[in-house]
Parts: C-alpha cells; sequence; structure tokens
C-alpha cells in the first residue's frame, strides 16, 4: 500500500505543477502489494507460573503440568508439547508406553480383571481392587487378599499367623482296652492346613527314634482345613515317658510335639 501511496502523492503534484495531466503511454501493469502483513506477537507472559509461555513453546499456559520438558504421563493429552500424545519408554517391549498397567512386566493384552488400572500380570491382588498395591509385610500378596497381612507367608499357610493351627497335646494314658501295658495317646489339631498326617514315635535317652505306629495315621480334616481330635493305641511302653507325636507336611517338613503328658 505504501508505493501506491507514494505515486499518488508525486502524481499530485505533478498535476499541481503542470495544470494537466501528461499524455501517458500505455505500458504494463504493475500490481504493489505490502509484503510484510501484519501479525500478532507471540504471548510472552507465563501465565500459569511453569517457567514457561508461549514464547518459550508452552503449549497451554493455563496448565502448569503442560510444558516443554514436563513427564508425559497416560491422559490423553500431549504433556511435554512435543507434538505427540502419551508417547514414551516401552521397557517391557510389549508395544505399550506410558499406558502401560504393567511396565516392567510383558502384558500385551493388558488384562486387568478387577478393574484397578493395575494388569493382572503384576497385580498383588489380581482379583481384589487395590490400585495403591499396599503390601505391609512384603510377601507379594496385597494386603486386601492376604491372610495375613502383618507376616511374610507367600504360600498363604493360615497357620503362620494362627496360634490354633498345629498340634496340642499329645497325652498319654494307661486305660487302653487291650491291656498287657499298652496305651491310648491323644493330641488335636485345631486347623489341618498342608498336613498328610502323623507317626507317634518314642525318643530314648540316646535320641534314638522309635516310630510306634505300623501305617501313618492320615490326617482327618485335611481337605476342610478344620481340627480334628486323634487317640491311637500304642503297644507296650515302660512309662509313657519319651512319647511324641509328629505332624507330617505336604511340602516334606515334620514338627514334633511332646512328650506326652502322662494322664
Amino acid at each position: 500500500m505504501l508505493p501506491s501511496i507514494l505515486a499518488r502523492v508525486v502524481l499530485g503534484l505533478a498535476l499541481a505543477a503542470g495544470g494537466s495531466s501528461p499524455a501517458a503511454t500505455p505500458g504494463p501493469t504493475v500490481s504493489v502489494e505490502a509484503t510484510h502483513p501484519f501479525e500478532p506477537l507471540a504471548d510472552c507472559t507465563d501465565h500459569d507460573g511453569d517457567g514457561f509461555s508461549e514464547c518459550t513453546g508452552d503449549c497451554d499456559d493455563t496448565n502448569p503440568a503442560i510444558h516443554p520438558g514436563a513427564q508425559e504421563i497416560c491422559n490423553q493429552v500431549d504433556d511435554n508439547c512435543d507434538g505427540r500424545i502419551d508417547e514414551g519408554s516401552d521397557l517391557d517391549g510389549d508395544g505399550i508406553s506410558v499406558c502401560d498397567n504393567c511396565p516392567d512386566v510383558y502384558n500385551p493384552d493388558q488384562r486387568d480383571a478387577d478393574a484397578d488400572s493395575v494388569g493382572d500380570a503384576c497385580d498383588n491382588c489380581p482379583t481384589v481392587p487395590n490400585p495403591n498395591q499396599s503390601d505391609i509385610d512384603f510377601d507379594s500378596i496385597g494386603d486386601l487378599c492376604d491372610n495375613c497381612p502383618t507376616i511374610p507367608n507367600i504360600d498363604q499357610n493360615p497357620c503362620v499367623c494362627e496360634q490354633t493351627c498345629g498340634l496340642s497335646g499329645p497325652t498319654i494314658s494307661f486305660d487302653s482296652p487291650e491291656g498287657h501295658g499298652s496305651g491310648v495317646v491323644r493330641w488335636s489339631t485345631g486347623r489341618e492346613i498342608d498336613i498328610v498326617g502323623f507317626n507317634v514315635v518314642e525318643i530314648d535317652k540316646k535320641g534314638t527314634r522309635t516310630q510306634l505306629n505300623s501305617a501313618l495315621i492320615r490326617c482327618e480334616e485335611c481337605v476342610t482345613g478344620v481340627g480334628h481330635a486323634y487317640a491311637t493305641i500304642i503297644p507296650k511302653h515302660k512309662s509313657g515317658r519319651g512319647i511324641y507325636v509328629e505332624l507330617l507336611r505336604v511340602n516334606g517338613t515334620s514338627q514334633l510335639s511332646g512328650p506326652a503328658v502322662r494322664m
């Protein structure tokens, strides 16, 4: 527009000086346009106080969590203003980055049965919603589904935190119907968890172990898990001293209880 205005001023001066317009020789028409139209400047004020403004690349200057260099999180928003949404590293190689519900465990199906935003592949309570994954005893079983949340028991054996588990007794009496020096050994269980059965053994002063039952005494409540009272007749014994009940567990370990108290 400026060249056009100048042309009109020059022409006006010429007409004023000469009184008339000189004859003009037709020539090519020249169109003159502004080459630098006005453009509004970027706002350089940091409106959200995050240290960045539009001038320095802030793509949302109303949200202090969004700015160049911000951590990208799973929210369908370009948090770091790099033109991409929810991008990031894929540590476990399952094809999912910041929105991976198990970022350290390969789980491309992202299955989450309890809908707590923690994938089943890494959820310490996969059937109970517990988004905070609290595990006070660090046994990899979440507190909300741990049958003993304050004592480590990764196999979830309730006997770890219940005093009623295991074996109580034993006692021995001489009222056996078989007579001839035989006796009855009695004991009971509070809960039968991971138990196979029992043996009645005699241990002498030298530590020699002698099994007094010919076959393993099978547990009666292995399936139900409740307790049971047991009684078994043993053959001749001198005084009832040195009589123990041996509890055998599924994992191959054993627990010796006694000596039996004479009744």
